[in-house]
């Protein structure tokens, strides 16, 4: 499964077994996540270019 197929299962899952609030943070802690890495790696390439 590639990484993206695995965090929509695990998302799935935990909405599934009723662990609403835990879905919920692991998804938009998962996103904000990402974004901010994204941004870290525009940054540093905007220096060291």
């Amino acid at each position: 499964m590639t990484t993206f197929s695995t965090f929509s299962l695990d998302a799935l899952l935990l909405f599934q077994q009723g662990n609403y609030n835990t879905a919920l943070f692991y998804v938009l802690s998962s996103v904000v996540a990402c974004l901010f890495a994204a941004y870290v790696g525009m940054q540093f390439t905007r220096v060291v270019l």
